[in-house]
């Protein structure tokens, strides 16, 4: 009677574990085609972009990279790896940063993230040194879930600025030498105040905080809304007005 009964147990105990197994399987599937289907690029601002004879884009299957067609601008040479949003497909962000690349000379290179999921990408810094070449990485950007990959990445050796938008470091910062710049939109639903304080204690003291008014948490690229989020109270191209100042007082001042 004993040993039907432990026979019992190690019977239940399988198909417990069988069953557990399935479900964690099934779950990883199911993650692993939500990751795999980003949120939409407005087609018509990348049409835009790739039609600027002052831009020079480059694609392939795991990144972006927007260069000035020229040689000139006071950021020639260096170069800025930019992590996409959770689902947000790099393209997204063309728009956003054109005026910039064109205007300063700084390349911006945008990574496809593993699953488009920045914090499970396994690449480092050195890994964007022969993309970006012949310029220099010096900096590490992000938005949103692609902040926390760069604050993970931008006090590795190499980078001296970190740029994130709509993001926050998982990790405290203050006291590196980097360079930093956090911009958030004043209609973002997705960040809260306390996320956005605790996101700037944690960076240096001489950090630059701004907050565009009537930007949502979506603005920051061209991919739509989000469920969740404000609702965006300026246009897309005011948006991108205001980042390119941003952008442009923090390098350059």
């Amino acid at each position: 009677m004993a040993a039907k009964r432990g026979a019992g147990r190690l019977r239940a105990i399988r198909i417990t574990g069988w069953t557990a197994l399935s479900l964690l399987l099934a779950t990883i599937a199911l993650f692993a085609a939500w990751g795999a289907t980003p949120h939409s690029t407005d087609r018509d601002a990348l049409i835009d972009v790739y039609s600027r004879d002052d831009l020079a884009i480059a694609t392939s299957d795991d990144l972006l990279v927007i260069r000035p067609s020229g040689s000139e601008g006071p950021l020639a040479g260096q170069a800025m790896v930019f992590w996409p949003g959770a689902r947000v497909d790099p393209h997204a962000y063309a728009g956003r940063f054109a005026d910039f690349v064109a205007q300063t000379g700084m390349t911006v290179v945008i990574p496809r993230p593993v699953l488009n999921f920045a914090l499970l990408d396994p690449r480092g810094p050195a890994d964007f040194d022969e993309v970006a070449a012949p310029e220099t990485v010096t900096a590490f950007g992000g938005h949103s879930m692609g902040g926390v990959k760069a604050c993970q990445l931008a006090t590795e050796e190499g980078a001296v600025s970190l740029v994130l938008f709509a993001a926050y470091c998982a990790e405290d910062i203050s006291g590196s030498e980097i360079a930093a710049l956090t911009v958030v939109g004043s209609e973002d639903l997705l960040l809260t105040t306390e996320d956005i304080d605790t996101g700037i204690s944690r960076l240096p003291a001489d950090a630059t905080a701004l907050t565009v008014e009537g930007a949502n948490h979506a603005l920051f690229g061209d991919y739509g809304p989000q469920p969740g989020d404000g609702v965006a109270q300026i246009s897309a191209e005011e948006m991108t007005a205001e980042l390119v100042i941003a952008l442009e007082g923090f390098f350059l001042d």
